[in-house]
């Protein structure tokens, strides 16, 4: 499939199509928006699960953090990678679409469309993969996690290596906002450096 509003179009007519869970990676450059109002409703009503990884260069772009916050508030799951394969969206284990890393610039993006249980089934493999790699993958049980979206977006840049301020160049906070935030959570978490916020928010399942 090629051209950008065809596959933004079949995206979201894939995505309006889930029953279970949506699983992406997210590289640049964004080709396609976030699911539309009525598809998040629709998905919200099914308790669809959406998982997703961004390659960390991404927050580099302004406009990347709001949608961010966006997804968090609508309960998105998020990790960050320093580098993604492909761009990649699969839909209840059923189908795939992976997005061609190798388009020139100013070429019209093409994505490749399959339903092809093999296929599917090493898309879904390689998002588990990068999932695991992209934070430690420990026991969850929700011990103190921070109900705010802001605080778990904070954390994800942390543990993506972050300094404070660049948290806050990225996240449109002032220094001292992220650091009293971060103070917090570390009183949550009972800690007292930032390597065992990250520790702690890992292990409890935070993110």
């Amino acid at each position: 499939m090629v051209g950008a509003e065809a596959i933004r179009t079949r995206i979201d007519q894939l995505q309006s199509s889930a029953r279970r869970e949506i699983r992406a990676f997210v590289r640049p450059p964004l080709v396609t928006p976030a699911p539309s109002d009525d598809v998040e409703r629709t998905l919200a009503s099914r308790s669809v699960r959406h998982r997703v990884v961004y390659e960390q260069p991404l927050l580099d772009a302004p406009s990347v953090i709001p949608v961010i916050r966006q997804a968090l508030e609508r309960g998105e799951h998020f990790r960050l990678a320093p580098r993604l394969p492909v761009k990649l969206l699969v839909i209840d284990d059923r189908v795939a679409v992976v997005g061609d890393p190798y388009t020139p610039p100013g070429a019209e993006p093409c994505v490749l469309v399959t339903h092809h249980p093999l296929l599917v089934e090493l898309c879904v493999a390689l998002f588990e993969r990068l999932w695991d790699d992209a934070a430690p993958e420990q026991p969850s049980d929700d011990e103190g996690a921070p109900a705010d979206p802001e605080d778990r977006l904070l954390l994800s840049l942390l543990l993506a290596g972050l300094t404070d301020q660049a948290v806050a160049v990225r996240s449109g906070l002032g220094q001292r906002t992220v650091q009293r935030r971060v103070s917090q959570l570390m009183q949550a978490a009972r800690v007292d450096s930032w390597i065992q916020l990250g520790w702690q928010a890992a292990r409890r399942g935070w993110l």
